[in-house]
């Protein structure tokens, strides 16, 4: 159900449920639940606006539901949208918890389940023990790959396509498999357009590191069923297709499920 906007939105609250310390300020309390470890501000309205595209996908859904009543559906989702968009993040997080009632919930609980009916229920979702070893290990190539003696602008194009993993890694309780599918998209193309400047310097450690680091991104793909799907869509459109593509067709079909 990760394709569902309602149970990304509802699994975000039952988080913000269980903090114990109620007295931690939002700021705390957003940057641990959304993923925000800078712990900027600049980063955390980031999230904060992606929650926003999330809660307006939702109403979207109901308003175009023949089966959910907009009116009483509605309500509760523009309380919770309150809770993210408090104007102080330095106040307790015990000032707006009481948005998140019971009736609430129930009611953003039914949006879950009819909405349910629309989009994947079978769907796959990546474990979030799994995104943070990965995110570490992500991290440590990004210091390594600046520190490094590859020329600048193999360097500069590892450290952006490391970027854009990052993020969708990070963002993924907001923006789920749909946003993991547009980032494989975006460096999927990237790498096999700047396939032979990285073939060329592959004896590089943090070259080879990064070539299978991206292996490991299409694998995590591969697990919630996104990876093959966007072969077509992304790769066959490259104009140097016919000379990469044994190339693309290895890297999405080979490594683990």
């Amino acid at each position: 159900m990760y394709n569902n906007p309602a149970k990304r939105l509802l699994d975000i609250v039952e988080e913000t449920l269980k903090i114990e310390n109620k007295s931690i300020t939002l700021m705390d309390a957003y940057c641990d639940i959304l993923n925000v470890p800078s712990r900027n501000i600049t980063d955390l309205y980031k999230r904060i606006i992606e929650i926003d595209k999330l809660i307006e996908e939702i109403e979207n859904a109901i308003n175009d539901n023949n089966i959910l009543d907009p009116e009483l559906h509605l309500n509760p989702i523009k309380s919770i949208r309150y809770i993210f968009f408090y104007s102080n993040f330095t106040v307790a997080l015990s000032q707006v918890i009481p948005r998140l009632s019971n009736e609430n919930i129930m009611s953003l609980k039914h949006t879950v389940s009819v909405l349910s009916n629309y989009y994947k229920n079978d769907e796959k979702k990546l474990e979030e023990k799994e995104i943070l070893e990965f995110l570490k290990e992500l991290n440590e190539l990004v210091t390594n790959v600046t520190k490094s003696n590859i020329n600048r602008e193999l360097k500069s194009f590892i450290v952006e396509q490391l970027e854009i993993i990052r993020d969708a890694l990070l963002s993924y309780k907001i923006n789920g498999n749909v946003g993991l599918q547009k980032s494989l998209e975006r460096t999927i193309y990237a790498v096999f357009s700047n396939y032979k400047n990285i073939e060329e310097n592959i004896d590089d450690e943090n070259v080879s590191k990064f070539k299978d680091m991206f292996q490991k991104f299409i694998n995590m793909g591969k697990k919630v069923g996104i990876a093959i799907a966007i072969f077509n869509t992304t790769i066959t459109g490259h104009e140097n297709f016919e000379k990469i593509k044994d190339a693309v067709k290895l890297a999405l079909t080979s490594g683990s499920n």
